[in-house]
């Protein structure tokens, strides 16, 4: 896979544990983890976290950002 991934993971997750996700995501071309508090699903309380990681991953670095420069 080399298109840009984004690996969303719970804290929490019984079948994905997190370690496993970041390597998941390192052993990836270009993939990038996020974590959310909760299991294998979103719940509604992380659901707003998880639209977030989402956005910022869809819309990735705007020019002049700290991000962008590296």
């Amino acid at each position: 896979v080399t298109a840009p991934t984004l690996v969303l993971g719970g804290r929490a997750d019984p079948m994905l544990a997190p370690h496993d996700a970041r390597r998941l995501a390192r052993d990836l071309a270009r993939g990038r983890y996020e974590a959310f508090d909760g299991g294998s699903f979103p719940s509604p309380g992380s659901a707003a976290a998880c639209a977030a990681a989402i956005t910022r991953f869809a819309v990735g670095p705007r020019e002049g950002s700290p991000r962008a420069a590296s």
